[in-house]
This record gives structure tokens, sequence and C-alpha cells, in this order.
């Protein structure tokens, strides 16, 4: 019987499942999210739960960039951010295609196998830039605030921009679809769910972006710095590249 993956919705957790999959030689019958209501699963394949493993996802990512090329890890982490149906069968096929073509995988532009991971990536690579443009901030008692509502998850693509925009200014990128937010404190960076922030359901805004901002920082400093399951919760590894913290990691 084919098996059915699913895995934790991160990055990390989705090349563990890759490594798992090419190291058993095993065709999958489906790679999904945990929690995404697909009962049918259970039905026809053998289900098997994936948890993210760090050593997997390095010895994945390596493979990918070495035996393939760095173009197409772009692609893929591109690609996983599209968030489009079925995306995690199509990066599947598009790096298994890469491990038999190698670097020419990224010239196959008539290959089924390989047009809509570049397609994907193609979108929230020109979504990225685009809401470089749109991105607007509210200055909220020192801590500019910005609201963005992307069709796909661009905030750890535009990050480096307004890092480098704004130098030592404190800010916060929220993507209201998701979410999630994006917190710089004028040397760190990371983006974390804004539901699991305790806020005091201030309704002036200047206020409730201020409690935004507390509420992380004291999140922050509760955990030992050092504390490595913490880091991936706030700081997943397919955003990592672009913190300096990580740099030397």
């Amino acid at each position: 019987m084919q098996k059915s993956y699913v895995y934790d919705g991160t990055f990390e957790g989705y090349l563990t499942v890759l490594y798992d999959i090419f190291k058993s030689g095993d065709e999958p019958a489906c790679i999904c999210r945990a929690n995404t209501g697909n009962a049918t699963l259970n039905l026809f394949f053998d289900e098997k739960h994936t948890a993210a493993e760090e050593k997997k996802y390095l010895l994945m990512k390596k493979a990918i960039i070495e035996k393939i090329s760095s173009e197409t890890f772009e692609n893929t982490v591109h690609a996983f951010l599209s968030e489009m149906p079925d995306i995690e069968m199509h990066i599947y096929r598009y790096v298994n295609t890469g491990r038999e073509k190698g670097s020419e995988v990224n010239k196959l532009l008539a290959d089924d196998n390989v047009i809509p991971v570049l397609r994907a990536a193609q979108r929230v690579t020109r979504e990225g830039h685009r809401m470089l443009g749109f991105v607007r901030f509210a200055d909220a008692g020192g801590i500019y605030y910005a609201k963005i509502n992307p069709d796909c998850n661009v905030l750890p693509v535009i990050i480096p921009h307004f890092k480098a925009r704004f130098g030592s200014q404190k800010w916060i990128i929220h993507d209201v679809v998701r979410n999630l937010a994006a917190f710089y404190d004028g040397k760190r960076c990371a983006i974390k769910p804004v539901e699991s922030l305790e806020l005091n359901g201030a309704a002036d805004d200047e206020v409730k972006y201020a409690d935004m901002w507390k509420a992380y920082f004291q999140a922050m400093e509760i955990k030992s710095r050092h504390n490595s399951k913490l880091q991936r919760q706030l700081i997943p590894m397919k955003y990592r590249k672009n913190i300096t913290e990580f740099d030397k990691q």
C-alpha cells in the first residue's frame, strides 16, 4: 500500500519528509500538512506522520544544493511559500526530476514535473517584489506597524528589504491573512503567530501595537536563548538564512 506522508506544516518538516521518501525509495501517494481535514487519507493509504528533524532537514537541503543547484533550493523554498494546493507533491516531483537531470532541471520548461514549481516560485517572487511598494507603516508609539494581505506567504521574502531600509528602527509587519507577524528590534528579527501572544485587548491602535510588541519580547525572555525547540518555533529553518544570529549555525 502506498503511503500518505503527514507533516507539521513547516518547511523543516517538509524537507524531513522528502529525506525519508528518497531514503526509502517509496513513491508517496500524497504529502499533506497535519489537520487538513482530509478524512479520505486513512481509507485508502497507509498514513505516516513525520516529525521535523533538523539533521534530516540539513542533509536534504545540502543534497538539493550540491547535487542539483542552489537555484533549485531557492525555487523549492519559494514554491513552498506559495501555499498552492498539492504543492508538496509538485515539489517532490520537481526535486526527484532534479536528482536525475541535475541543474538542467530548471531549463525543462515543458516538463509537467517542473512547470508547477517554477510557476509557484515565480508567483511568490513577484508578489514579494510587488509587496515592497505597498507596505505602509504607521508610527505606533515609536514602533512602526504595517499590515499586509498577501496571497502567498511572502513575509520571509520581504524581511531583508525592511531590515536594510529601516536600520535600527523597531517595526512589526503583520500578515493578517495568516496572522503571522515579523518583529524587528533593530538587531534581531523573528516571525511568530500573533494569536499566541497575550494582548490586553486594547481598542486604541497605538496601545494595541505596543502591547503586541511587549508581549512578543516577554515571550522571548521567558525561555532560554539556547532552547533549540523554541528557536524552531520562533524562527523556522526556512527563515534563518535572512537572520543575522543564524549566519554561523
